[in-house]
């Protein structure tokens, strides 16, 4: 006769496995409302976990929410939680989603964050969590670990061992994307790079969509390591840390020289003027109202409706933008003197946009919902003083925005003659010296 145990056991032992594998992938806290009154917790409430820092937890953790380990380990989940504030050993999250009420003793799981070495780890994290404070914690950020360098600004074994241990740590939280950096690998800097170089960088930032580009620079005196590590962030918003590291064990990788110093990177930046003018245009006959209704509602009743109500008389661009490799140089009015900016050698992208407004006499009475946007390229070598005329029509025309780009030379102009190009349904004009 055959054992009727045998199965079970085997069953029993499968689980055991499963849980004891799935408790090692993850960390877990109970949740706890945040008010001492409540005993169930519903979506959109926020709840205490005993889980932080120490724990690798940053702000934007998802974690996910059962009754126990064993369930949670068989993916019976009841929903899920996003950190909305944390600390060295708690955090804050919100329930986003939810099958049914939380109850008392209902667990939350987060991903646990590896890492080799012990002593990097709280470095990461820390630098990690200031980063992502400032943005929503469902925005997905793209960072960037330029290098780390010794006194001498040489990459040593140190070096590429801290950025690839950062790195890797980075690299395990879901809205992080750590980014390879192609558009420095000819560009050399350092940390206490001048602003031209810094502004140079941005550049290159933006046209990569990278957010943040963490470089820094270490020194030892062979009982610690003293790490410095600065944040440059696209927005602006830069930070800087300092960090002591115990020296033992990091002898022979501080003394490998992988990289010796090269050459920085010498930018030179010239002058662009930007011009910006925007057109107004009456509109006093019926016949014309009428057709300038047509065009703007383009079969929408609800837009009909509004500009007939509206007794508009006059359009005039308005919420104008111009953006030079993604970066905002205007936001708002047309300007009463010219934007000026440095410009480096090489290419730019430059997207000028704005909405149509319709005003009665000099009140804004609509505003148009469709944004008019025109993209050009300028590709710089020999340029030093390059002027860009903006003209914006409010029309309905082909010439709703005109871009002619020049060079002035002592007082005469040199015009820049586009190249033209299609992608897609969109015609790109590229000014080339």
């Amino acid at each position: 006769m055959k054992n009727p145990y045998g199965p079970i056991i085997a069953i029993i032992v499968c689980l055991t496995i499963s849980a004891t594998s799935f408790a090692a992938d993850k960390v877990s806290s109970i949740l706890a409302p945040l008010s001492g009154e409540r005993i169930a917790i519903v979506t959109g409430e926020k709840a205490f976990t005993a889980l932080g820092l120490r724990d690798g937890i940053i702000k934007g953790d998802v974690g996910l929410i059962a009754p126990d380990q064993q369930q949670a380990a068989q993916g019976a989940y009841i929903g899920q939680c996003a950190v909305v504030k944390n600390g060295a050993a708690s955090s804050v999250c919100e329930v986003i989603t939810l099958k049914k009420e939380i109850s008392g003793g209902d667990l939350v799981f987060f991903n646990r964050v590896t890492y080799s070495d012990p002593n990097v780890y709280p470095v990461a994290i820390a630098m990690l969590s200031d980063i992502v404070e400032p943005y929503e914690p469902y925005k997905p950020l793209k960072i960037m670990v330029y290098g780390i360098f010794d006194e001498q600004h040489a990459i040593t074994g140190l070096s590429e061992a801290l950025r690839g241990e950062i790195r890797h740590i980075f690299s395990q939280k879901k809205r992080i994307q750590v980014a390879d950096g192609a558009e420095f690998r000819d560009f050399v800097f350092y940390p206490g790079a001048g602003q031209d170089v810094l502004r140079s960088v941005r550049a290159k930032m933006q046209k990569s969509d990278i957010d943040v580009l963490l470089l820094g620079k270490y020194s030892s005196d062979g009982q610690s390591i003293t790490l410095n590590m600065t944040e440059l962030s696209a927005k602006g918003a830069d930070k800087s840390w300092q960090f002591s590291l115990p020296a033992a064990g990091y002898a022979d990788s501080v003394a490998k020289v992988v990289l010796p110093p090269q050459e920085e990177t010498q930018v030179e930046t010239y002058p662009c003027y930007i011009f910006v003018r925007g057109g107004t245009a009456k509109v006093m006959k019926p016949n014309e109202k009428i057709d300038v209704i047509r065009h703007e509602a383009e079969g929408n009743a609800f837009t009909e409706l509004s500009l007939k109500r509206s007794d508009f008389n006059i359009m005039s661009p308005v919420e104008i933008k111009v953006k030079i490799d993604n970066a905002v140089v205007l936001d708002g009015q047309v300007p009463a003197t010219p934007l000026s900016l440095p410009l480096s050698a090489g290419t730019h992208r430059v997207v000028v946009s704005f909405h149509r407004g319709y005003f009665f006499d000099e009140s804004l009475v609509h505003t148009s919902q469709k944004e008019v946007r025109k993209e050009i390229n300028l590709e710089l070598h020999t340029v030093k003083n390059l002027s860009l005329d903006v003209q914006l029509s409010p029309l309905f025309d082909q010439d709703t925005i005109t871009v002619k780009a020049f060079e002035r030379i002592g007082k005469q102009q040199q015009v820049l003659r586009p190249i033209r190009r299609v992608e897609w349904d969109t015609t790109i004009e590229t000014f080339k010296d």
